[in-house]
C-alpha cells in the first residue's frame, strides 16, 4: 500500500493565531486516517451487514444513519440507505476473526471500495467550536439536536463532509483530499477571532 502523505504536510504547522487572551477557542489537529473502506450494501442485505459490523468490529452499537459505531481502532458510519464508511487508523481494518475486511462479504451481500487516499481527518475542539463551525456549516451543532456520537454528510463553506461530534466540545470532520487547503484557509480566517491553535499529529 502506498504511504499516507497529507496534503496539510508542511501547511499545518503547529502553533498559535488569532486572540491571545488566555486559552484558544479553538484547537485544531490532524489525526491519522489510514484506512477508509466504503461498504456498499444491497437492500435485502444492509441491515444483516449493519449486524455483522457491529459483531465483527466489536462495536458499541450497530451502525444507523446520524449515529455512529466506534471501537478503540476505528469508527463507522452508515453515510447512505445503503452504504457505510469504516475509518481506521490502522493499515488494514480487520475483522475479530483476523480476516481483512474489504475481503469479507461476497458480493451478493456487498460491495467493498477503498476510498483511503481520498479523505482527511481534522479533528477540532475548543470553547468555542459550535460557534467556529456554524459559521461555515449550516446544521445545528447544539447538544440537544447533535449529541456526542451523532454524525451528518454535511457542507462547510460548500464543501461536502462528514461531521462526528466525538466527544464533548470535539468534532472530527472526514474532508475531501482536493479541498483540504481550502478548508485550512477557511479555518485560519475564521478561528483567528476566536483564538486558534494548531497541535502536532503524529502522522
Amino acid at each position: 500500500m502506498l504511504d499516507h502523505i497529507s496534503p496539510l504536510q508542511g501547511v499545518l504547522a503547529p502553533g498559535h493565531m488569532g486572540a491571545n487572551d488566555g486559552q484558544p477557542g479553538i484547537v485544531v489537529e490532524e489525526r491519522p486516517t489510514s484506512n477508509v473502506l466504503q461498504i456498499a450494501a444491497w437492500p435485502e442485505t444492509v441491515d444483516q451487514i449493519s449486524s455483522d459490523l457491529k459483531q465483527s468490529l466489536k462495536l458499541e452499537n450497530d451502525p444507523r444513519p446520524g449515529r455512529a459505531a466506534s471501537n478503540r481502532q476505528v469508527v463507522v458510519f452508515q453515510t447512505a440507505l445503503l452504504k457505510f464508511l469504516v475509518v481506521g487508523d490502522t493499515t488494514d481494518v480487520t475483522s475479530l476473526s483476523g480476516k481483512k475486511l474489504a475481503d469479507k462479504y461476497p458480493s451478493d451481500q456487498a460491495v467493498c471500495l477503498d476510498l483511503s487516499h481520498s479523505r482527511i481527518t481534522l479533528r477540532v475542539s475548543g470553547a468555542d467550536v459550535q460557534a467556529f463551525l456554524n459559521r461555515g456549516i449550516s446544521i445545528d451543532l447544539d447538544t440537544k439536536t447533535f449529541p456526542v456520537n451523532a454524525t451528518a454528510n454535511t457542507a462547510l463553506e460548500s464543501v461536502s463532509i462528514i461531521i462526528h461530534h466525538a466527544q464533548d466540545k470535539v468534532y472530527e470532520l472526514y474532508i475531501p483530499r482536493a479541498f483540504a487547503h481550502f478548508i485550512w484557509e477557511w479555518m485560519q480566517k475564521t478561528g483567528c477571532q476566536f483564538g486558534l491553535e494548531v497541535r502536532s499529529s503524529n502522522l
